[in-house]
């Protein structure tokens, strides 16, 4: 019986290493180009996030090391400006919301939008919680968040992602 499991092992890294390498991720679909679709499901404890940002910005990938650092496993998509304001205003984020990058954060059956630099407590909060709203946003680029060069300065005000924002939490 080893015998056929190594048989089969061999054969699955083959196929695997013919169709190229294949990052999977939660609640995704991916297809290898050998024609074989995996499907991998997450666990209750997994949470995904996708960082939609421009080429030329370096600081979104230092806010995705700082949830990638929080377990939080993070795909970077780069867009090219045009299409990265149409996204955002997609999900209802309007200019004086906005910051350099949009997550989509997803956890169990919940998908959220994080604006911005929003600390990794925030962050948290709105997973712990799992309060009834699109999301929420940090404006601009504060010194001192996630990505962001410098010391803190004062509070930083998120707030929710709705038509008529709220305070979300002061950090």
């Amino acid at each position: 019986m080893e015998y056929k499991i190594s048989i089969i092992t061999i054969a699955v890294a083959g196929v695997l290493i013919v169709g190229g390498v294949v990052y999977l991720d939660t609640n995704t679909e991916k297809n290898i180009s050998a024609g074989v679709t995996i499907i991998q499901q997450p666990t209750s404890d997994d949470v995904y996030a996708i960082v939609y940002k421009s080429p030329t910005c370096g600081c979104c990938e230092g806010h995705a090391q700082a949830m990638r650092e929080a377990d939080i496993t993070v795909e970077v998509i780069e867009m090219q400006q045009a299409d990265l304001l149409s996204l955002k205003q997609d999900y209802g984020i309007s200019p004086d919301m906005m910051s350099c990058h949009t997550t989509i954060l997803s956890h169990d059956d919940r998908k959220y939008v994080v604006e911005g630099h929003v600390p990794i407590e925030g962050i948290h909060k709105l997973l712990d919680e799992r309060p009834d709203i699109s999301g929420i946003f940090l404006p601009g680029m504060p010194i001192g968040t996630p990505g962001m060069p410098g010391l803190k300065t004062g509070p930083y005000t998120v707030m929710t992602l709705e038509e008529e924002p709220k305070l979300f939490v002061s950090l």
